[in-house]
């Protein structure tokens, strides 16, 4: 029997699921270290890193991703919640917008094509990596664009 959890409005994950699928902690950190070196060749978007400790981002993410998968669900939404507060810098003062996440969402989904997870599994996480969106980009300051 799969536990549906609650990561925000409107978003429901299965415990475990992921971490099982990718092949534990040390997949997720490979995953995570190839989303970040994709991540940093992008000139468009390694901007946004320079001067900052990537291995401590890095392991930030992935923390997020087991909370929001793995077994102790229950810091999922303080994650959630801390997210705009952790980038609302990059928005103000760098101009971080719908276009850079955007990007970043291209990026994720290359990497989940080259782990060849399934369809189903794809689609949730990059629905979960949209929810996360109105985190980063609050929609007051930073419009989507029509």
């Amino acid at each position: 029997m799969s536990i549906l959890i609650n990561t925000g409005p409107g978003i429901k994950r299965s415990p475990n699921r992921l971490l099982m699928l990718l092949g534990g902690r040390a997949a997720l950190d490979k995953a995570v270290g190839m989303f970040y070196t994709s991540v940093l060749k992008d000139p468009a978007l390694s901007r946004f890193f320079r001067g900052k400790d990537v291995g401590f981002i890095s392991h930030h993410f992935t923390m997020v991703i087991e909370s929001c998968y793995g077994e102790d669900r229950t810091q999922c939404a303080s994650f959630f919640d801390m997210l705009g507060t952790a980038h609302a810098r990059l928005v103000a003062e760098m101009g971080l917008g719908h276009d850079e996440y955007d990007r970043v969402l291209s990026i994720l989904e290359a990497m989940l094509d080259d782990l060849e997870l399934s369809a189903e599994l794809k689609a949730e996480m990059l629905d979960l990596a949209e929810h996360f969106r109105t985190a980063v980009l609050p929609p007051a300051t930073t419009p989507r664009p029509a």
